[in-house]
């Protein structure tokens, strides 16, 4: 089976993203820092993760 070449068609995904703003004075906030790091917090406190929790062993 060979692989088809350009991007996957994504339409038939398309109304799991519609997610309505967070309202204006929203006590949440998650910041998506690059890459796979995401900060959130509530204004009191924060939580910071990477999504690499392991790291593969270097040879």
């Amino acid at each position: 089976m060979r692989a088809r070449l350009g991007r996957p068609d994504l339409a038939r995904w398309a109304h799991l993203a519609d997610v309505p703003v967070a309202e204006e004075g929203s006590a949440l906030r998650v910041t998506w820092l690059g890459v796979s790091t995401v900060h959130v917090t509530d204004g009191t406190s924060s939580l910071l993760t990477d999504g690499f929790f392991s790291r593969p062993p270097t040879c």
